[in-house]
């Protein structure tokens, strides 16, 4: 199961050190990746948040994602 946490968007920003702020808020917050039907039995590339990642089930069928170091 992808796991999700909705956020508050939060105020809009006018600064780019502002910006990178929120941008760093984002990054530890839970987003979805992909559905759960979309996996298959190979890897699956996404990009969430600017960042190439791949998920993947293992042999007991768990998610796992790690940044794409194939680019």
């Amino acid at each position: 199961m992808v796991r999700s946490v909705q956020s508050d968007p939060g105020p809009v920003v006018a600064d780019a050190d502002a910006a990178a702020r929120v941008s760093a808020c984002e990054h530890r917050l839970w987003h979805p990746a992909a559905a759960v039907d979309a996996l298959g039995d190979l890897p699956l590339p996404v990009t969430l948040l600017g960042q190439a990642l791949v998920i993947w089930r293992d042999a007991q069928g768990r998610v796992h994602g790690w940044r794409d170091r194939s680019e």
